[in-house]
């Protein structure tokens, strides 16, 4: 079964950060994704005013579950639009799955209208 939730524990999400290569950002927030008790990836992000700022979407080395990474990152994008951040960047990599996800180019950065994108989640609002 797959569980996601906020990591509480800076050790543990250090800890997941070296299972999936991610560099730690000890001031960042960071969700899991576990499957039958097993971490298969982190998402690392951070809020500053109205925006939120996604800097990892990783699984663990060795481990391929896109379907676990893309229903994370919109659990976060959740968190950061609850949050009062209706904007956001995503600051690493470009790849098919973040777009997937919802983000889109805008001057030159990854960037998703949260606002938008959840007042109607199943148009792809960018």
């Amino acid at each position: 079964m797959l569980e996601i939730k906020p990591i509480q524990e800076k050790e543990e999400q250090k800890r997941l950060c070296d299972m999936c290569g991610a560099e730690y950002k000890e001031n960042y927030f960071a969700y899991g994704a576990s499957v039958d008790g097993e971490p298969v990836g982190i998402c690392q992000f951070y809020i500053k005013g109205n925006y939120g700022h996604i800097f990892d979407l990783k699984n663990v080395k060795d481990v391929s579950d896109t379907e676990a990474l893309f229903i994370m990152a919109r659990g976060v994008l959740n968190f950061i639009d609850l949050a009062g951040a209706h904007e956001a960047f995503y600051d690493g990599e470009d790849s098919p799955l973040i777009h997937a996800v919802g983000f889109g180019e805008k001057d030159g950065k990854l960037y998703m209208d949260l606002g938008k994108f959840f007042a109607a989640p199943c148009k792809n609002a960018k």
